[in-house]
């Protein structure tokens, strides 16, 4: 028995869920990318900056994959959600090697395979 509005952190078919989730990851066409949600990318990333000057600068250095409709998001199928505006971001913004990136981000981004 469950409460209205209150999920379970675990799947009926017993696999734990992400709280907090921030994104997914994913390897690309460019590798190891990160699809972070709008309002995370703009409460998270962007925080007190400018969001036109923070997008214009991922672009500028190659870190922000552009959607094919030449905005800054993209519109991917994500497991779990379906359809969703998200912001792709490549994993070498991080430096170092691509390995170590999901032991950088702890349990805010989720795997897509």
């Amino acid at each position: 028995m469950g409460v209205e509005g209150i999920e379970s952190t675990v799947d009926s078919d017993g696999r734990s869920r992400t709280l907090n989730r921030a994104g997914f990851r994913r390897v690309g066409c460019d590798g190891l990318e990160f699809l972070v949600f709008p309002d995370v990318f703009n409460r998270e990333i962007c925080g007190s900056l400018n969001k036109k000057l923070v997008i214009t600068e991922l672009l500028t250095q190659g870190y922000l994959v552009p959607g094919a409709n030449g905005k800054p998001y993209s519109t991917v199928r994500l497991p779990g959600i379906g359809v969703a505006k998200v912001y792709r971001i490549k994993a070498t913004i991080l430096g170092g090697e691509v390995e170590d990136v999901p032991s950088k981000l702890g349990c805010y981004v989720v795997c897509v395979e």
